[in-house]
């Protein structure tokens, strides 16, 4: 679930997935800086608490988004990238990939689409008033 913040320059992301090895509950938080017009996202999960760093920086141009950071991964540096990708209203592609030569070749390890659900009417019971 994804709430918008702030007119747009920021939003939140709740993720509750079931992985082969564990149930993952995760946030993203996107903030983007209109100075250097581009976003950051940081993420967290239940398990660990905090606001991962270093952030992921990037930006979205026609269609297509593109993300990096450098991370600490079984004890060596490597580059990670985040790529979204067919980006409509209703629906967009991300995945992530890892390169341990600098950019030269990438591995990628995860991939999700998202689609937009129709939103529901709410129904509101108030209690009547008595006067």
């Amino acid at each position: 679930m994804e709430r918008p913040l702030w007119d747009g320059q920021a939003n939140i992301e709740e993720l509750d997935a079931e992985l082969p090895e564990c149930r993952l509950h995760g946030l993203a938080l996107r903030l983007y800086c209109p100075l250097s017009r581009r976003w950051a996202i940081h993420w967290s999960t239940a398990e660990n608490g905090t606001l991962d760093q270093p952030m992921m920086i990037g930006d979205f141009r026609n269609g297509y988004g593109e993300f990096y950071n450098q991370e600490t991964f079984e004890d060596r540096g490597i580059f990670v990238r985040f790529l979204w990708t067919s980006l409509t209203r209703e629906k967009c592609r991300w995945e992530q990939a890892y390169s341990a030569d600098g950019g030269m070749t990438w591995e990628t390890n995860w991939i999700m689409t998202f689609t937009r659900m129709a939103r529901r009417r709410r129904s509101f019971n108030l209690p009547l008033r008595r006067q």
